[in-house]
């Protein structure tokens, strides 16, 4: 008696769940494998015990099958089969289109989904795939319309709202984002999602004090405080509780990760800000530091390249300095030199960075024979430069 109430309660649940579809099928067997999870014996008994593999309900099952134990090429084929015998039954589309969805075909996944909502306009599901739809392929503003229109649907279901809302701060309508989770706070003030959200909106909309409660509330139940605390870090700063920044800031360092550049700077300003002048100036400098990609000098020593070969020879020499702010650099000075020696004729800075080429070979040693070139062209300018002086100081005293 318990396995029929069984049986029909799942039938009712889910379409997918069609385990009274031929006699030939143990229903009791087959929903026994559906309870433990077992979905790949499953798919194997209903192939394995099926007489007619092309029947509607077998197909379902089969289908369904398949799609939990994660073999969705065969789970494609088997809605596909059932798409074919009815191309405007409801649930296949639904099925066949979340599958392409999952396997990456997002432009079959997109025109099943529109095939579904012309059946159905109120599916709040098929709203809010279309979404998923238009987020793969950035295409924001639709994943915007589509969510809007789930929502005023069902204002209060807590994963559009907080799914709008996203979307909404991503195109930087604030008061929007707010207003949608305000509503489906009331039905469940203590989702997290939403009150993570709401923390968000917050903080963009400047309500620190409003914030900063609910990321209070948001650590009190529970939430990962790698989500939280930099941000009401950020927000004790913006509202001068200068030493709760620090407090929480300093924990977060202590207790569970490296900050970020901005978690670092906020620390930085505070410190700053209360006169503990030394703290400030460390975690300034260690902002700035973790600022500075360490490709960026590599960056611009591409670009004087590129500048350098295509004749912009004032322009290399500018961008070869650029990357020598970021750190010294035996190719930059080589390039330097090179430049100024032979495109620009300035055999005084040539010599300069000719020597400080020089500087760093004993950390990183160059090519012996460019190494015994610049120490030839260092003494060949040097020679008549000193040339040149006796020259000049002859001239003068005649």
């Amino acid at each position: 008696m318990y396995c029929r109430v069984a049986v029909i309660f799942l039938v009712l649940f889910s379409a997918n769940y069609s385990v009274h579809a031929q006699d030939s099928l143990n229903n009791d067997h087959l929903l026994k494998l559906y309870q433990a999870g077992d979905y790949v014996r499953a798919a194997e008994y209903i192939k394995s015990a099926s007489v007619d593999t092309a029947d509607h309900n077998i197909l379902n099952n089969l289908g369904y099958a398949y799609r939990m134990a994660g073999n969705l090429a065969e789970a494609e084929k088997t809605y596909q089969a059932l798409y074919q015998q009815d191309s405007l039954a409801y649930t296949t589309i639904m099925n066949l289109a979340s599958v392409y969805f999952n396997r990456g075909n997002i432009k079959k996944a997109s025109s099943l989904y529109q095939q579904a909502l012309l059946i159905d306009t109120t599916n709040i599901k098929v709203y809010q795939r279309l979404s998923e739809v238009a987020i793969k392929r950035n295409e924001t503003e639709s994943a915007y319309e589509y969510l809007r229109k789930a929502n005023i649907l069902d204002p209060i279901n807590p994963s559009v709202a907080y799914n709008l809302s996203m979307v909404a701060i991503s195109l930087q309508d604030y008061l929007f984002a707010d207003s949608v989770i305000q509503v489906a706070l009331e039905d469940d003030s203590v989702n997290i999602n939403l009150l993570y959200a709401k923390a968000v909106t917050k903080d963009y909309l400047k309500e620190y004090p409003v914030g900063i409660e609910t990321c209070e509330k948001l650590m009190e139940l529970g939430c990962d405080s790698l989500m939280v605390m930099p941000m009401i870090g950020a927000m004790y700063y913006y509202n001068k509780d200068y030493e709760k920044c620090i407090e929480t800031l300093t924990w977060l360092e202590n207790e569970i990760v490296d900050l970020k550049e901005g978690d670092k700077y906020y620390l930085a300003m505070s410190y700053l800000r209360t006169k503990s002048y030394d703290e400030g100036f460390t975690y300034l400098d260690a902002a700035i530091e973790q600022s500075i990609s360490p490709n960026t000098a590599r960056y611009y020593r591409d670009k004087g390249e590129f500048q350098h070969y295509n004749g912009h020879h004032k322009s290399a020499v500018i961008s070869y300095l650029r990357s020598l702010d970021f750190g010294p650099s035996p190719s930059a000075y080589y390039q330097l030199a090179l430049i100024n020696d032979y495109q620009l004729k300035k055999e005084e800075e040539a010599l300069i960075y000719y020597k400080r080429f020089i500087e760093l070979q004993e950390f990183q040693p160059a090519q012996s024979d460019i190494l015994e070139f610049v120490e030839s062209r260092i003494q060949e300018i040097e020679t008549r430069t000193k040339s040149v002086k006796l020259t000049d100081s002859s001239a003068r005293s005649q």
